[in-house]
């Protein structure tokens, strides 16, 4: 589970940080790119709402001339030919001419309604039904196209008023650009990568304060925030590598070294501490001795008396002594204290 968690984490920091590049590094697509793809996407929804219209249109003509043959067909059937009916006759005529022609299926068909109107007024009212029907969804399918075609001219002169707007602010950024002989383009482009670079930091740097503080309760928390350690390291790195002496100056030494150093200092603080307990195991050794023969004992011949072997034992001179005293001299109390904490680890003090 926290390797996952250390994985996922891991992919969502390289996406970040990627896309962050990707916007920095990306190329400006200015008023001839995403607007004008916006434009041209609103403009072919107009030209497909005036091809719908188009079409439609057609189709109106269509009816309108199967209706007016059936009007001319009907009024043929007037034998008397009233004037009435001449002048309907003639004035049916322009419209026939203005509509399109049926085809000869169509002109049976509505020969048929006519007749039917004329005959059978029940049968023919029904297929007069039908051509309603067809007429309504007409005009009900034009009034859904000049919808449509008016929200695509509201949502063209939108983006229109935008990409007017956005070519205004560039041209006055390609001005700001070529101040100073060129040099703004740089001051330019300086401040943009100084802004996108702020974002990105201060993004991490959440990241990095809320990873930091769960860090002191949670394990997983723990394992995510060692990643800016290797982060961080990384670039130490890279500082060493291009400026050898950067560290040192700083006051930074490598891990290395430390723990050379450490280990050294360590084995010669046990050192001295061993020889120390073998300098007070021989003088309490010898204390003890001297102690048995204070015992009143009677004297045997040839050998010597109490006072002699007393006099006669020489305490053991401690080597450790004088260097400890004299490193107690030269040592400040923070070099102590660097001792005093290796005693400890190595259980000589508690």
């Amino acid at each position: 589970m926290k390797k996952l968690v250390l994985t996922l984490f891991s992919a969502s920091l390289i996406i970040l940080l990627l896309s962050g590049c990707s916007s920095i590094f990306g190329r400006n697509k200015g008023v001839t790119g995403k607007a004008s793809a916006a434009e041209d996407k609103a403009r072919i929804r107009i030209e497909q709402a005036d091809v719908a219209t188009a079409k439609n249109n057609v189709k109106r003509l269509d009816k309108i001339g199967e209706i007016s043959y059936g009007v001319d067909y009907s009024l043929q059937q007037d034998t008397n030919q009233s004037s009435e009916v001449k002048v309907a006759t003639t004035l049916n005529e322009r419209v026939i001419a203005l509509a399109n022609k049926p085809d000869l299926n169509e002109a049976k068909n509505i020969a048929n309604l006519v007749d039917q109107l004329i005959t059978n007024k029940v049968a023919g009212e029904k297929l007069l039904q039908k051509k309603d029907v067809e007429i309504e969804k007409l005009m009900a399918y034009v009034k859904t196209i000049q919808v449509e075609k008016d929200l695509a001219v509201s949502n063209y002169v939108k983006i229109a008023d935008k990409t007017a707007a956005t070519a205004d602010q560039y041209k006055s950024t390609l001005g700001e650009m070529d101040s100073w002989g060129g040099l703004g383009a740089i001051w330019y482009g300086l401040k943009r990568l100084f802004v996108r670079f702020i974002w990105i930091f201060g993004i991490l740097l959440v990241l990095y304060l809320i990873l930091r503080f769960a860090s002191l309760s949670n394990p997983i928390a723990a394992s995510i925030f060692s990643i800016f350690s290797r982060i961080g390291s990384w670039f130490v790195n890279i500082i060493e590598m291009l400026v050898p002496r950067a560290a040192s100056k700083a006051g930074f030494i490598a891990q290395k070294t430390y723990n050379t150093t450490k280990e050294t200092l360590t084995k010669v603080v046990d050192a001295i501490e061993q020889e120390e307990i073998k300098h007070k195991i021989q003088t309490d050794t010898i204390a003890k001795v001297v102690d048995v023969v204070k015992q009143p004992v009677k004297p045997l011949l040839s050998i010597p008396t109490t006072e002699t072997i007393i006099t006669s034992v020489v305490p053991p001179v401690s080597t450790v002594q004088p260097i400890k005293e004299e490193l107690s001299k030269v040592m400040d109390t923070e070099h102590k204290a660097v001792i005093t904490n290796i005693k400890k680890q190595l259980l000589y003090v508690k």
